[in-house]
């Protein structure tokens, strides 16, 4: 699988520094983990003001039962940009002696998150193309990239010979409701893997799906997209279709100036908690029950 495309079993860690879209004067080190279930967690270095606890005259300071919550948070990791969506903290330590507002360590929970790009919400109309990949869309594609062939003694057994060729498939494609969906391959070269007891080659293909909206859409519209999609295969295969990755892309800026693009294409990866995460490496259903 290429690397541009980040599996939601993965398990992911992002080190960098972190601010809220309106303060971006107050950066916050810290770490962004990702879990295979879904979980996203952000561990601040500092933190920022969450208001869960306030001065009082004689010098006590009182803690709130609400918590408090942000639209986004935006971070900056090896010059990638990088989003959390829907977060709230939920826990905070401070010192007596530390500025009322202000905690020396958080962790804060996010919903979602953008490995790619800065978004204000789910609802940022940014978007130009999504990729999905779901369990069993190969088997329900029915397109193989690869064809095999092998040769026979006259006796019916094989010589030894034999080949396995590569060759992208067609992507048809239709209209539905103002987005073009087409079914795309994504295929790799092969390589060859020396062990010390074998030699083995390989290659991979991996069927997706590419929706491309007629105007720019937002990370709702891909997560609709998403669920369309998980729907369409589980019913093909009887039984539920986990998603494997979501891929969005950011289209090249134009310059006002010169009506130039200078900004390359922006693959966006998703990182979310489906109703279920896919699992890529375990054998999927046989084509006589697609």
């Amino acid at each position: 699988m290429p690397e541009s495309y980040l599996n939601l079993r993965s398990t992911e860690e992002w080190s960098g520094v972190w601010w809220l879209p309106d303060r971006p004067d107050k950066q916050v080190p810290g770490t962004l983990h990702y879990a295979p279930n879904g979980t996203l967690t952000l561990t601040l270095i500092g933190g920022f003001e969450d208001g869960l606890f306030d001065p009082e005259i004689e010098g006590r300071i009182t803690s709130h039962d609400e918590r408090t919550s942000w639209k986004a948070i935006w971070g900056a990791v090896r010059n990638q940009e990088l989003t959390i969506l829907d977060c709230i903290s939920v826990a905070s330590q401070r010192r007596l002696s530390s500025a009322p507002n202000t905690p020396e360590r958080q962790t804060i929970l996010a919903t979602s998150a953008l490995i790619g790009s800065h978004t204000h919400n789910e609802n940022e109309t940014v978007f130009s193309q999504c990729e999905i990949s779901v369990e069993n869309l190969n088997q329900w594609a029915a397109s193989p990239a690869f064809t095999f062939s092998w040769e026979l003694l006259s006796d019916g057994r094989p010589n030894g010979h034999g080949g396995i060729e590569v060759a992208p498939p067609e992507e048809p494609s239709v209209d539905i409701h103002h987005a073009k969906w087409t079914l795309a391959h994504v295929l790799t070269l092969p390589t060859i893997d020396y062990f010390r007891g074998s030699t083995v080659a390989r290659t991979s293909e991996t069927a997706i799906v590419r929706v491309t909206p007629d105007q720019p859409c937002t990370l709702n519209d891909a997560l609709r997209f998403t669920r369309l999609l998980q729907d369409l295969v589980s019913l093909a295969t009887h039984r539920a279709a986990g998603v494997i990755w979501l891929r969005l892309t950011i289209p090249a800026a134009r310059s006002s100036e010169d009506n130039n693009f200078h900004i390359l294409n922006r693959d966006v990866n998703v990182l979310y908690s489906p109703a279920r995460v896919g699992i890529d490496n375990e054998k999927g259903s046989s084509e006589s029950r697609v």
